[in-house]
């Protein structure tokens, strides 16, 4: 039976290939700086599955356009440079550079930018590593600029809804399309400036309306969000919380980035959030999807890792080319099951690896 590479971005949220060729071209303070920031918004975004992501910093140069890293005249650390042309056959990079203009010219005004769920291309192109994405929660984007620094948060949003108290002429326009690439083009293509300082913004009196539901069904209301918004904004610098990640940053910035070191950081902070958590299956988040992943799972993948030759350390994993079948609850013990594949009959388990109950998989 043919196996294949699923894409890493579908099945883990991560895609350490592209990463590490990234971090390598970067100073060791950039890089250091730069996957701080990444494994801090995995943490916070994908394993911990909050509503509300970290807060993100970008810089001006003289002529408008953003910087991931202050004082650079780099191209390689132009924002614009780290959004692949592919993602959404190119109408994300198209909308950010609308909302790089927009900030740019509309300093202390909060700026608003939606990405909706859906899929993550519209492309006929089998090579096109998005194909076979979708995304399962759209992306409100809070930007404020001050002078010569842009802060943004982004908030996951499963009711769009909500939108009709911060853009609703553009949520109007993009309901009446019939079809979900017009939808996602209108919507990317329009930018939203407030008007209001940061400080309007988050003091508005808005209705306390749901916003988002995590994976484990957690709920999150407007009041709620807009909390965790001000208290993003107004963090400064690493919290305490997170000084293992700079450590592990620091460590790793010291010398080249490899991809199997990379991938290893970030399964271990998954196996080490499972263990803590008590979790033998856990869904991952994110914007590009996830999928439920197991500890038996990630100990083979650190396994595997271990050994800079082997096959699975280049792979990162393998799986079917099949489709699989949803995720189910055991009947038993009622802990979430991965799905089988739908044609691979030998690979069906027969009792649940939690607590033995007998399955007619």
């Amino acid at each position: 039976m043919t196996r294949v590479e699923e894409n890493p971005l579908a099945q883990y949220s991560f895609d350490a290939s592209k990463e590490f060729q990234r971090l390598n071209t970067l100073s060791p303070e950039k890089r250091s700086r730069e996957l701080t920031q990444n494994l801090r918004g995995y943490e916070n975004e994908v394993i911990k599955d909050r509503p509300v992501s970290i807060k993100y910093s970008y810089w001006f140069d003289g002529l408008g356009r953003l910087y991931n890293h202050p004082d650079s005249i780099d191209s390689k650390d132009r924002t614009t440079s780290t959004i692949d042309p592919d993602e959404r056959d190119g109408m994300t990079l198209r909308g950010f550079q609308k909302v790089e203009r927009m900030l740019a010219v509309n300093s202390d005004s909060v700026v608003l930018w939606y990405s909706p769920a859906g899929r993550a291309s519209f492309s006929k192109n089998p090579d096109n590593k998005y194909a076979d994405i979708s995304f399962d929660y759209g992306q409100l984007y809070v930007q404020h600029s001050s002078q010569d620094q842009v802060d943004a948060v982004a908030i996951k949003v499963t009711n769009e809804g909500i939108l009709e108290h911060f853009m609703p002429h553009v949520k109007g326009a993009a309901d009446t399309f019939k079809t979900e690439k017009e939808r996602s083009r209108y919507f990317l293509d329009r930018p939203s400036d407030t008007g209001l300082s940061l400080e309007e913004f988050l003091n508005q009196d808005l209705p306390d309306e749901l916003v988002h539901t995590s994976h484990e069904k957690e709920q999150f209301s407007l009041h709620e969000i807009m909390a965790q918004i001000r208290q993003a904004f107004e963090s400064d610098g690493v919290p305490d919380a997170d000084a293992e990640l700079v450590e592990i940053a620091e460590d790793l910035a010291e010398g080249e980035i490899t991809e199997e070191q990379l991938s290893s950081v970030y399964f271990t902070r998954i196996a080490k959030h499972m263990e803590k958590e008590g979790l033998t299956i856990m869904s991952l988040s994110g914007s590009c999807g996830g999928r439920s992943i197991t500890s038996s799972e990630i100990g083979k993948l650190l396994k595997g890792l271990s050994n800079i030759y082997s096959t699975q350390s280049r792979l990162i994993a393998q799986m079917e080319s099949s489709t699989k079948y949803p995720d189910y609850e055991c009947p038993g013990c009622h802990q979430k099951l991965s799905g089988e594949s739908k044609t691979d009959k030998n690979s069906w388990r027969k009792e649940c690896e939690h607590c033995g109950t007998q399955l007619n998989c």
